[in-house]
């Protein structure tokens, strides 16, 4: 729902495979801790992509369009790029294909917990 910082800057879309987006994992959050979604964190709609970079983490989602086809809008195929190789990164004086930023490794996970139950901090190595 928000627009473009520039006008030149075509709106905000992203996409998943359909499969991905039915597997379970993927989520339209609407509510967090009992209340309505915060502003701040996307209300009055959020999809949640867990093992996915935040850039598909759409706040403030207004609209949903299922394709029969690869979307390749500006933020698929020109925005949020990185080189395609094994680190992501790129040697001095080349210049490798690209792919869309998608999976990550997964730094959190998410659990249901008993109202009222307490649980341990994680201990580190």
């Amino acid at each position: 729902m928000d627009g473009p910082v520039s006008d030149r800057t075509p709106d905000f879309a992203k996409a998943l495979d359909v499969d991905h987006a039915r597997d379970g994992e993927v989520m339209l959050a609407y509510g967090m801790n009992g209340e309505d979604l915060p502003v701040l964190n996307g209300f009055p709609l959020r999809l949640v992509v867990p093992g996915y970079y935040g850039t598909y983490w759409v706040k403030h989602l207004n609209e949903i369009t299922v394709l029969d086809s690869v979307f390749d809008g500006f933020w698929m195929k020109t925005a949020y790029r990185i080189p395609d190789t094994p680190c992501g990164c790129v040697e001095p004086g080349t210049a490798p294909r690209r792919r869309s930023l998608s999976t990550t490794s997964p730094s959190l996970f998410h659990h249901n917990v008993s109202d009222g139950a307490k649980l341990k901090r994680a201990q580190r190595p």
